[in-house]
């Protein structure tokens, strides 16, 4: 059996989830825009309250991308706690 004959079958053989494949699209271009941005500030030189900032802009992207995806889901709590800490540093 070829490379891609075993390929074929193994994604063949995983369960399919049932979606909108423009809203998957759309999904995937907002991911590769963030992602986008990421490198190009990645390739300046930043100071540590600049690179603190950008982690923290990162991880919550990476939340948000994967709670549309239904992959992670936020506990009241958690949400509770980001937007409290979002609203002190933004005072």
């Amino acid at each position: 059996m070829s490379r891609i004959s075993k390929g074929k079958e193994i994604l063949d053989s995983l369960p399919r989830i049932e979606s909108d494949p423009k809203e998957d699209l759309m999904k995937l271009k907002r991911i590769h825009e963030v992602m986008r941005k990421h490198k190009e500030k990645a390739k300046t030189k930043m100071t540590k309250e600049q690179a603190k900032s950008e982690l923290i802009e990162v991880l919550m992207n990476q939340v948000e991308q994967l709670s549309m995806m239904s992959k992670i889901e936020l506990g009241d709590d958690v949400i509770a706690e980001i937007a409290r800490l979002k609203e002190i540093i933004n005072e």
